[in-house]
């Protein structure tokens, strides 16, 4: 089922976080419609048939939130920083402080540069049980996601 874009049609968007899965998703989702797309990256390199609509951000320093915010009219945050299913049951509260940091960076600057819409994506691990860093061409759905016990 396609969606209605047309709304989009005039708009820039900006894909905070985009080299994650539901990002890299939503870059080749969005551009491959015509929709004018710009999406970060940190550490993970993007995909090299999208790396034309990458720009590499650092969302822990907050004049970089600024940057990437101007002159867009959506941004949606996918940014996280994260350290997998073994990272948290590790230490389930490390990420926690770092990702308030990136997201209250980069509400601010979207307030700061008159963003007219934001999207949050907020989500939890949908992986299944592995004991090495998993990939996320290595997502199966059909079983059951890892199960953080604490």
């Amino acid at each position: 089922m396609k969606m209605n874009l047309d709304f989009l049609k005039d708009k820039k968007i900006l894909i905070a976080g985009g080299a994650g899965l539901l990002g890299t998703s939503l870059t080749q989702y969005l551009t491959s419609n015509g929709i004018r797309t710009r999406s970060t990256y940190f550490s993970r390199f993007p995909p090299k048939h999208l790396e034309e609509h990458y720009q590499q951000y650092d969302f822990t320093k907050y004049q970089d939130c600024v940057d990437a915010t101007a002159d867009q009219d959506y941004v949606i945050i996918c940014a996280v920083q994260a350290s997998g299913v073994y990272g948290v049951r590790k230490s389930p509260t490390a990420s926690i402080q770092p990702n308030l940091n990136i997201h209250t960076g980069l509400f601010e600057a979207c307030v700061q540069n008159d963003v007219s819409r934001v999207v949050w994506v907020s989500s939890s691990t949908v992986y299944q049980e592995a004991f090495y860093p998993i990939r996320e061409d290595e997502l199966d759905l059909n079983q059951s996601p890892y199960e953080l016990l604490y």
